[in-house]
Order: C-alpha cells, then structure tokens, then sequence
C-alpha cells in the first residue's frame, strides 16, 4: 500500500468567500503537488513532524500563536 500526501494552496479568504465556505463547508484550493510514499515511511513521517511540531510550539510559545480559536489567515 502507499499513502498519496496532497499539498494545496490556499490563500487568505476574503470576507465573501468565508461566507460561501461556511455556507458550502467547502474552501476550494488549487492542489499543487502530490507525492506518493510507501506506508512504511509514514510512521517515521508521522514521528517526525510531531517532534518538529513540539520544538516550533516550545520555541514559539510566547510570540503570539496558539492564542486561541479563530482564523489563521
């Protein structure tokens, strides 16, 4: 088996389009590459942006992110 990673753009909405996403719960965004790695790479994937994951968010703690729910845009 083998795991297809999609990565897409999406760009900050506007006011109307997060009306239409929320009204469509759809968010379209142009998909600009795909890659396809073998299942047994995902667990070391996986791995490895949760310790990346866990540096950024130790690192960065006090800047300003993760400062609740909201719009990431």
């Amino acid at each position: 088996f083998d795991f297809t990673l999609t990565f897409c753009e999406v760009m900050p909405l506007s006011d109307k389009e997060i009306k239409e996403a929320e009204s469509e719960h759809v968010v379209r965004a142009p998909v600009r590459t795909k890659i396809v790695v073998p299942v047994q790479f995902v667990p070391n994937l996986i791995a490895a942006l949760q310790e990346h994951w866990r540096v950024f968010t130790e690192s960065y703690s006090n800047v300003g992110w993760n400062k609740g729910p909201g719009p990431v845009h």
